[in-house]
C-alpha cells in the first residue's frame, strides 16, 4: 500500500523494472488501490485481537504519512543530516519498526525483547533506506528500474547527495538543484557521476553499516534460536545488495 502511494506521489513509472500501477492506471485508480491495500493490511492487524498490536498499527501508520507530507514542503535549503534522518525514521525505519516489534507483543514477549525488537527494526530500516539512496545513484538503471539519480531530479537531498554537499558546497549544478532551477539532463548526468567519483557514497555505506551494528547489537537481547540467526542474516544483506 505504502509502495503504491509512493510511486504515485514520485510520479515514478517504474520500481524494480517493472511498471507502476500509475504508469498503467490513472492517478485515481492508483489512490483507491493504495487504500484498498491499506485497509486490507488494517483488517489483517484487527484480526490478531491485540489492541496494542492495532495500537502500534495506526501510530505507524500516522508517523508514515506525516514524514512524507513534511517532507513535500518546498525549502530554499536542503534538509540537514539529522532532518534526513527523521524522515528516512518516519517513511522507512518506523515500518520496520513495526514489522519486527508486533510479533514480539503476539508472542508476549518481556518489555525488554519487545523494546529490543523494536530498535532492531528501527536501526534496519534506517540501513535499508540509506543503501535504497546510495543504489539511487549508483545502482544499475535497468536492475533498479528507474533513471539513476532520480531522487536528485526531483530536488530531494539524501545522505550521499549531502555528504557530497558537505565537501563540495560551491557546486553550481547542485546550487541550481537546490534552487529548483531547470536544469538540462545532460548537467544532471555529470552532477551524479561527479558524486559517484566522490567519498559520498562510500561515506553513506559506511553510515549504513554502522546502523546494521547497532541492530546487531539489539538481537542480542532476544533469546537465541533459529529465528534470530535469520534476522541477523536478513540485517547483514540489507547493505550487501545491488537493488
Amino acid at each position: 500500500a505504502s509502495l503504491i502511494h509512493d510511486d504515485l506521489v514520485d510520479g515514478a513509472l517504474l520500481r524494480r523494472g517493472v511498471e507502476t500501477l500509475n504508469a498503467r492506471w490513472t492517478s485515481a485508480a492508483s489512490v483507491l488501490t493504495g487504500d484498498l491495500a491499506f485497509t486490507r493490511a488494517a483488517a489483517l492487524v484487527h484480526a490478531t485481537h491485540s489492541f496494542e498490536v492495532v495500537d502500534m498499527f495506526t501510530r505507524t501508520m500516522g508517523v508514515m504519512v506525516e514524514g512524507e507530507v513534511t517532507h513535500l514542503v518546498p525549502k530554499e535549503r536542503p534538509d540537514t543530516k539529522e532532518e534526513y534522518f527523521r524522515w528516512i525514521g518516519a517513511k522507512t525505519a518506523s515500518l520496520f519498526e513495526l514489522a519486527a516489534g508486533a510479533p514480539a507483543l503476539l508472542a508476549r514477549a518481556s518489555d525488554s525483547a519487545f523494546a529490543a525488537a523494536r530498535q532492531f527494526g528501527h536501526a534496519l530500516g534506517m540501513a535499508f533506506q540509506i543503501v535504497d539512496d546510495v543504489l539511487d545513484l549508483s545502482g544499475d538503471p535497468e536492475r533498479l528500474g528507474k533513471p539513476a539519480g532520480s531522487d536528485l531530479r526531483q530536488g530531494s537531498f539524501t545522505l550521499p547527495v549531502l555528504y557530497y554537499l558537505d565537501d563540495h558546497p560551491g557546486d553550481p549544478e547542485l546550487k541550481k538543484v537546490l534552487r529548483h532551477e531547470p536544469v538540462d539532463p545532460t548537467v544532471i548526468e555529470k552532477l551524479i557521476e561527479r558524486i559517484r567519483g566522490s567519498l559520498a557514497l562510500d561515506r553513506a555505506l559506511l553510515r549504513a553499516s554502522r546502523f546494521v551494528n547497532e541492530a546487531l547489537e539489539d538481537l542480542t537481547a532476544l533469546p537465541d534460536s533459529p529465528e534470530r540467526f535469520a534476522l541477523a542474516q536478513l540485517a547483514m544483506e540489507a547493505v550487501d545488495r545491488e537493488s
